[in-house]
């Protein structure tokens, strides 16, 4: 087996597969852009436990769902524009998607119809799905009052799927950057090995809202060499201090599975609840902080007819 492409219509959902001789990947292209599904030597490593249908409809999040505009939470419904305190319209407030607390969670597009593919190859190295969204709905600018295109690129090459976003600013001032993904995978026995490059855990309030300090994660868990057993630890917290001053990629690990990103992810939330009725762990790549679209420079900014791109990988070494 080659590289292969293949599209089809599942559940209304346009689906498209990447496949090659050690890996398969699925997106649901019209449901966020969602991949759903990456199978290596016949093993699911993303949580998925549903139909297409039923994840449309469902409140709950799997596979690896794209945060945008923001990624994690807010403190409440607003956000910094040019320095000034831009309050949500009331009649855009059913867009949000919402934590236990009421506060704005992982932006508005975790499950959009309105990605469009504008490429679909194979070639002898690999095999490639473009899609693109125009940010351009009257309902989303009254919450992120900022006109660009965002391009999404899912390329799978031997053991590896590499995702690159591109923000594509059309606006006539500066647009902060804050978005982020969510992957859950699957946690399939107790002592999974995480490790986590990052230096510092951000302390949070009640409500997981950082309060600006910063603390080494050693001081909370038991991490040797950056590496924790999952079987006696449980996170929901994110994490900085990543070693790109002397490395382009950073790599966390989850067992056989890597996660690599380049320096335009800086943050990272890992989730990894208890219990037996949450069989997964995410490891959330972020450009920027929780909460950083309320405080004034707290994000990477892309200047006007600008783009940013920033790109992750994850490798199966199966």
């Amino acid at each position: 087996m080659g590289n292969l492409v293949q599209q089809y219509s599942e559940d209304n959902t346009e689906v498209v597969v990447l496949q090659n001789e050690q890996m398969t990947a699925r997106i649901a292209v019209t449901l966020g852009n969602t991949l759903f599904s990456l199978t290596a030597n016949d093993r699911e490593y993303l949580y998925f436990p549903y139909t297409l249908q039923e994840y449309r409809e469902s409140p709950k999040l799997a596979g690896n769902p794209f945060m945008h505009p923001w990624a994690n939470r807010l403190a409440d419904d607003s956000i910094q524009v040019s320095g000034t305190r831009h309050l949500f319209p009331e009649s855009s407030k059913q867009l949000i998607y919402r934590d236990g607390n009421g506060l704005p969670l992982h932006g508005l597009l975790l499950k959009s119809d309105a990605w469009k593919t504008t490429a679909l190859y194979a070639n002898e190295n690999e095999s490639c799905h473009e899609a693109e969204l125009l940010f351009d709905r009257a309902e989303w600018h009254a919450v992120f009052p900022f006109a660009h295109a965002i391009r999404m690129c899912h390329r799978l090459q031997g053991n590896a799927l590499h995702v690159e976003v591109t923000i594509d600013n059309k606006s006539g001032q500066s647009m902060p950057v804050s978005f982020g993904f969510h992957p859950y995978f699957f946690k399939n026995k107790e002592d999974m090995q995480l490790s986590l490059p990052a230096e510092e855990v951000l302390l949070t309030d009640e409500k997981q809202i950082p309060d600006g300090q910063k603390s080494p994660k050693e001081n909370y868990w038991p991490f040797e060499n950056h590496r924790i057993s999952l079987s006696s630890a449980v996170f929901d917290h994110g994490f900085t201090g990543l070693p790109f001053a002397t490395q382009k990629i950073v790599t966390y690990h989850l067992d056989d599975v890597a996660l690599e990103v380049d320096a335009q992810y800086p943050f990272v939330q890992v989730y990894a609840p208890a219990g037996p009725g949450k069989p997964y762990v995410c490891i959330e790549p972020m450009t920027a902080a929780t909460n950083a679209l309320q405080l004034a420079g707290e994000c990477p900014a892309v200047p006007a007819e600008a783009i940013f791109s920033a790109t992750f990988t994850i490798r199966i070494n199966a």
